[in-house]
This record gives structure tokens, sequence and C-alpha cells, in this order.
């Protein structure tokens, strides 16, 4: 059986207008704010590699997706056809089907696939089609023309065979010790692939160009099944992707490879069946590639990685189907290998800093060093890193991103980020615990934290450990004195996938209890708010946070969590502090950023004006950024040097929020921190 890759100052910031129905997401996490163009998916250049071929052998097709709308298109499936005339649809006989990544406006990808010709002389005709994304309206050009090619018989036929190929699939399952902290080898399990695609190759075709006779995909014990024609002498490779494209009617692309070759997707192979069967038994088995125990190490290729990593994301899915039996979820690439290591630097050759999961391009990157760090059994953190893609497909998340503690007392959209992450991973686990192993994978122990029931030292909206306990006692089953609620897990679904999604404020504690308190209804806040105060968060809720009484200890510059401006009306002084910061990380600590709201109640031309005061506003570190994001597009102004500035805009009516932040205070090469004071305001032109 083989395993192998293979080929196929201030800064002012996100102000958002919230008005006339919009979806907006600041900082990326959920895709770009603002009013999106359409996509529009055309098929150009069909063409194939021979348009006379003998029958049984292959050729090659290639056209060009183009995007030619203006509005990014998602990733979709491509789907390859073999017709009897030459009009391509969705009727005709489907071959193959492909992920198609997502495009930019106005961009192309070329695409290829080999097709085997029929093993009857005829003339057939092949095309591909492209499946609808959202907001997608043109329709006519998402199917090619077709291509004509003629299957000829140059030699007397081969007698064929139908070749019925089933087995099971399997990995290796590495759990943690009875201390959490390390995993433990002597304890091993076989557990199934499920829904990983099951490839059926051309044996004489796997170590160039692999020929596909016929796919399909595990089920939920890990088996298979699948037929396909052959001649009579031709043997058969079978191949597990470490990929799956849906589960029933639930739509979610995903897939492992690794970051360190290219990207090159993760199979694995069976031997060569003989030729001439018509029914063949082939079982794959995915080792840990770890030998000798507690004691042992890893002395054979670590083929069951990749397939853990797929299960459970998998296990995620399954818990949504759950909610949404067809639930479509954006395409994600998750990246692993045994070269994975905590060094910052190039991705490809393996210096991922720790995993971790990047919005702009959607993957998640997953630490396989084995002198250092493993995260690959890390159930938790791999569940955790899934949060923050379903965040971005399905719902928002504003956190600033970046590294942090348990211990640090945080910006509260980062709390919550994270935070919720934690307790999302432990509810689709069905797990309170929290384990990340560290260090030679059977000897050096990093973290385990039981949040049920658990009350941080230091609680409260800031913290993440309040949040991702509060979360997880909201939804469970478990209860004592202070919890006695088990709201289950779909409330707290539907509020992400919709209130939290449009929010008019930053995505925080306040948001998601000011609406998960509207989804489960009155009888249910006495329960609910005894464990708010169990984590000092106030329990008369809204989604400013406008009732907050938790300061952190600082009563000059937490409070309020968000200042209201009006139009006209006086200035607002906020101060960016430093007074919370980690010595490494900075920028997302509490009050570093500061937060405004505002109503504009008519499109107008509006001015706003941004300027330091107090002991600091002449030092030349000061400088300052306005960003503004609105359904028509991005504005944005700067000025450094401790100089004020204007930003004069015609804006559109509704709520708009934003958020600044001292410079000086987000810099990690400096000590030189200092609370950054600063008035603000808003007027009409005339005003």
């Amino acid at each position: 059986m083989l395993f192998k890759p293979f080929f196929i100052g201030l800064w002012i910031i996100l102000l958002t207008a919230c008005g006339g129905g919009g979806d907006s997401s600041d900082n990326g996490l959920s895709g770009t704010g603002g009013a999106q163009g359409i996509p529009d998916l055309a098929i150009t250049g069909i063409r194939v590699s021979t348009t006379v071929g003998s029958v049984g052998s292959t050729v090659i097709i290639t056209a060009t997706v183009h995007n030619t709308g203006a509005g990014a298109a998602v990733a979709t499936m491509l789907r390859y056809y073999q017709s009897t005339d030459n009009q391509i649809t969705a009727a005709d006989t489907l071959l193959h089907s492909d992920t198609l990544s997502a495009l930019a406006a106005n961009s192309s990808q070329t695409v290829s696939r080999q097709i085997q010709l029929p093993m009857t002389a005829q003339t057939v005709y092949y095309g591909l089609c492209v499946d609808l994304v959202p907001n997608e309206t043109a329709t006519a050009n998402n199917c090619s023309s077709a291509v004509m090619v003629i299957a000829i018989s140059l030699l007397p036929m081969q007698s064929t065979v139908t070749l019925t190929l089933s087995g099971r699939v399997t990995y290796e399952d590495v759990p943690f010790a009875a201390n959490n902290r390390v995993l433990n080898f002597d304890a091993s399990t076989t557990q199934p692939v499920r829904g990983a695609i099951v490839q059926v190759l051309d044996a004489q075709t796997v170590e160039s160009t692999p020929v596909v006779l016929a796919s399909t995909h595990t089920d939920l014990n890990g088996n298979y099944q699948v037929e396909v024609t052959v001649m009579e002498s031709t043997r058969t490779v079978v191949r597990v992707r470490a990929e799956y494209l849906s589960y029933g009617d639930a739509i979610w692309p995903l897939r492992v490879v690794d970051n360190t070759n290219n990207g090159a997707l993760y199979v694995l192979d069976s031997t060569a069946t003989a030729s001439g069967l018509s029914v063949a038994t082939v079982n794959l088995h995915a080792s840990s590639g770890w030998i000798g125990g507690v004691s042992g190490g890893y002395t054979q290729p670590r083929v069951a990685a990749p397939f853990h990593i797929l299960d459970n994301a998998f296990t995620v899915l399954q818990k949504l189907v759950a909610e949404d039996s067809d639930i479509q979820i954006n395409a994600l690439v998750i990246n692993w290998s045994p070269h994975n290591r905590s060094i910052s630097g190039n991705v490809s050759s393996g210096n991922i800093i720790t995993t971790h999961y990047r919005r702009a391009t959607q993957q998640i990157y997953v630490l396989g060093d084995v002198a250092t760090d493993t995260d690959e059994y890390d159930d938790s953190v791999l569940a955790h890193e899934i949060c923050h893609h379903l965040e971005e497909s399905l719902s928002r998340s504003d956190s600033p991103g970046g590294r942090h503690r348990s211990d640090n007392i945080l910006d509260m959209r980062l709390a919550f980020n994270e935070g919720w992450c934690y307790a999302f991973a432990s509810i689709m686990l069905g797990d309170p615990v929290l384990r990340d192993s560290s260090g030679p994978p059977s000897q050096f122990g990093y973290s385990a934290l039981n949040i049920d029931n658990y009350i941080p030292t230091t609680p409260g909206w800031y913290v993440e450990e309040s949040i991702q306990s509060l979360i997880y006692d909201l939804y469970d089953l478990s209860n004592n004195s202070t919890d006695v609620v088990n709201l289950g897990f779909t409330p707290m679904y539907n509020v992400m996938v919709s209130s939290q999604r449009t929010t008019p404020a930053y995505v925080s504690i306040f948001t998601f209890m000011t609406y998960l308190k509207e989804e489960v209804g009155s009888t249910m806040l006495p329960m609910i708010n005894q464990l708010l105060v169990a984590h000092r968060i106030t329990t008369q809720t809204d989604i400013y946070g406008t009732n907050e009484t938790n300061d952190a200890g600082n009563s000059d510059h937490v409070l309020p969590i968000y200042t209201r401006l009006e139009v006209n009306g006086a200035l607002a002084t906020l101060c960016s502090i430093d007074d919370f910061q980690d010595p490494i990380f900075k920028r997302f600590a509490l009050s570093v950023t500061r937060f405004i709201y505002f109503n504009l109640p008519t499109s107008n031309i509006y001015t706003i004006r941004a300027s330091p005061t107090g002991p600091h506003s002449t030092n030349t570190n000061v400088g300052f950024r306005i960003s503004l994001r609105e359904l028509g597009g991005h504005l944005s102004f700067s000025a450094g040097n401790g100089a004020s500035e204007t930003l004069r805009r015609g804006l559109q009516s509704g709520l708009w929020r934003g958020a600044f932040y001292n410079y000086q205070n987000t810099l990690l090469n400096t000590s030189a921190t200092f609370d950054g004071c600063f008035t603000i305001g808003i007027s009409t032109e005339d005003g």
C-alpha cells in the first residue's frame, strides 16, 4: 500500500454602514463589506488533445473558466460531461466532478482532465458545465460548447469485464493519555475514514497521469463499493483522497494538502489488483507511522495524520448538517506537513509559526514537526481553527486576529472570537476538555482545560476563557448551582448565521447574548443571567454593552465600551491605553482599541475630524488612519506627527460603527507605548 502526495498613532478603523440592509465584514474574516458585484462564470476555449482515438484510450480536455462579472465567485464545482449530440447540458452523462477554485472578478482559470473514450467505436461529444455560485444570475453561459471525438477500433477488441470493487478505509487514531496532555500511542484505535473520495485508477497510469476509471466516496463506516467496466487485461488501483466534496445535500469541498510539497493532495493507494477479476475486496489502512509505544518514535510515513484531520472536519460537518441539511460552506484547504514548525517565515518551507487560519486565502495551517509540536491529533485545536473558517463562510467575525494567551485581558472582539471557537470545538466534539499537545508527542504536554462550569481567575467580557466557558455552559446538559440552563446548539447556530452576521455593532459577547436571549425567549432569562453574573458580564444586555459595569480595574478608559457620537454634537475624547498590554501581543489588549458608533439620519455629506489631545498631543509618534466601509466601497484617510485630519464624504444614512487605536501602542519593536488621547466628532457639511 502506497501513501504519497498527488498533484492534481491613532488608527480609526472599520466604520461600517449597516443601514440599507447590507451585510458587512470589517476585517475580512467573513468576506468584504459593502455592495458586492454579481459574478458571471463562463466556459470558453474547449479543446481536446485528439479528435480521433482508439476505443478505451484517453484524451485530455482543456478549457478556460472565466469570471466575466463584477463580483468575486466563490469556489464551486466543475463537471465534465459526455453527450450523444453537440449540446452540452446537465442531463448528459456525468464523467467527473472537480472543485473549481474561487475566482476574482474579471479573472480566469485554465482547467484540464484526462477522459477515457468509450469501449466501443462511436462518435461522442464532450463538454463542461460549472455550477452556479451565489448571486450569479446569468446562467446561459455556464456550460461550454461541445467538442466531437471519434472512437475507432484499430485492433480486435479485447473482451471487457465489469469489476465490482469494495472494501473499508480506516486510519490509526491516537488518543490523549489520562493526563490529557500527551498522546498515548499504546492506546491507538482504528477509525473509519468517512466521506472521503475513492477513485479506481488504471494501474498502468498511476505513476504518470492517473486515469480515473470510476469514483465514489466512503460511507459513515468507511465502507465503499464501486463498479467499473474495464478491459479484461486491465489492473486497477484504489486511491483514497484526503478530500471530500459533500455529505448528503450539504456541500463543503475540503482537502488536506502538503504545503511543503507545492500543495500536493494527500492520497492513499492500494496495491494493484489482478486483471480479469469480476469481484475484488480492497481494504486500505492509514497507519500513524509511530513504532514502539510510549518509548518509540515515528519510523514510518505518517499516513494517518491527514486522514485524521479530514475526519475531524467531517465530524464538524455532521453536526452542522443536523442544523441545516443543505448547508453550503466555502471550500477549505488544510495544510499539514511533518515539516510544519513554530518558526516565522515562508509557509512553503513549513515555517507557519503556529496552527492557524488565514482568512485571506481561506486555508488552515497545522503544525507537524515532531521535535517541537504536532497538532494533527489535537481535535480541539483543529475544530477551533475550522470554526474560524465557518465564521468566514456562514457568519461573521470582527476580530483583529493575532496571537493571544488565555490569561490576556483582550479586545472584546478577539476575546469573543477565540472564546466562541473554543466553545464551538467542545460542542462539535462532545467533549468539554480542550487539549493541546506539545513537544515530542508522547513526552511533553502543553495544556488541558475543562471548560464545563469553569470560572477563570479574572472573569469578564474581555477574557476568552470566560467566553468559552459561558457559551459551553449555556449549551451543555451538565448543571450545577451556577449552570442550570441547557439551550443546546440550535439557538446558537441560528444566532450566528442570522443576527450575528448582520449586527450593526462589532461582534462580541454583547451582540451574541442580546440575540440569543431574543432567540430563546423570556422564560430562559433568569437562568441565562445567572451565568452572566458568574462571569461578571452585565445581564442588562444590548449589542453595545451599554450597561456594562465591569471596567477591569480601570475606571477611566474602559467604560463605556462604545462612545456615541451625535451629528453636529460635542466632540468626544477617547484614550487608547497600554495598561493591559502583553509584552508581545500589544495590539490586542483591552482598550488599546476604542469604539464609537453614530446614526446618520439622512444620506448627506458629512465631515469627520480627529485630533490628538492631552500630554502626548505633540508627540511625533502619534499618527492615525480612519477607514470607512459602506455599501458603495471603502474610504480612508490618515495623519501622522501629531497632526489632525479631516474626512469629508457623502455617506449613506443608517448606523455606523468605528474602532480606533493609538498607532504607537500597536508596534512590536518598541516599549515606548503611551496613553494616546484624541478628540473625534462628526458634522454635516454646513454644521
